[in-house]
């Protein structure tokens, strides 16, 4: 069995349970900054579940949206691709998803660019420095704890980001886009738009750094 601090109580579909327990272990509250979580250490908390395979969030960024004809916003973005359940919920990487959605460098390399198989113009677009900066910000170091099922974990910790290696996996495909949507009609709840992740394997992120310790 899991132990669970009851300090830090469960949520429905609680996929952020253990970031937020390594937070408040490390006396950090909930927050959307854009900054580390500790900024006078300039260390970013991040935690991987106990036998999980998903993705660790890394930040967020909202693209922009001015290269369609039709859609300049994220609400016309989940209306048009929203699926039966009214949820525009997925994971781009480069190469088509199951629902065509891929990621791809613009021709002059200065943008990422969200893309759907069969429709020639892109849907959304960010600025390939902006996303770079973004992590360079977020991420300078990084202490990351892994979890055992007994509630134990063991930290490791990264030090001095890489700005040219975040480059080279975001362009490689290690480094995904995930968009969590939902227009509320169907499920009864508020419409929300909780943000598009950037996401890599925890097993990656020792590359971003020039040094890991424990």
């Amino acid at each position: 069995m899991m132990k669970i601090n009851n300090e830090v109580p469960l949520r429905e579909n609680d996929d952020g349970y253990f970031g937020r327990l390594y937070e408040k272990i490390r006396g950090v509250g909930e927050n959307n900054s854009t900054g580390p979580d500790l900024p006078h250490e300039r260390t970013e908390l991040k935690s991987k579940r106990p036998g999980s395979n998903s993705k660790t969030s890394m930040f967020s960024l909202e693209p922009f949206y001015d290269v369609h004809a039709t859609i300049f916003n994220p609400r016309q973005l989940l209306e048009k691709y929203k699926n039966e359940k009214g949820r525009f919920n997925t994971c781009i990487k480069i190469e088509p998803n199951n629902r065509g959605f891929f990621l791809q460098l613009s021709e002059d390399g200065k943008n990422f660019l969200l893309c759907k198989v069969g429709e020639k113009t892109p849907i959304a677009r960010w600025d390939l420095d902006a996303i770079v900066e973004r992590a360079n910000r977020k991420l300078p170091n990084m202490d990351l704890a892994k979890f055992n099922e007994d509630g134990s974990y063991e930290e490791e910790k990264y030090r001095n980001f890489k700005k040219e290696k975040f480059r080279d996996l975001l362009l490689r495909g290690e480094i995904v886009v995930e968009t969590r949507m939902r227009d509320g009609n169907l499920s009864g709840k508020k419409a929300k738009n909780r943000g598009t992740v950037f996401r890599m394997s925890a097993d990656k992120i020792g590359e971003l750094y020039e040094s890991k310790g424990r």
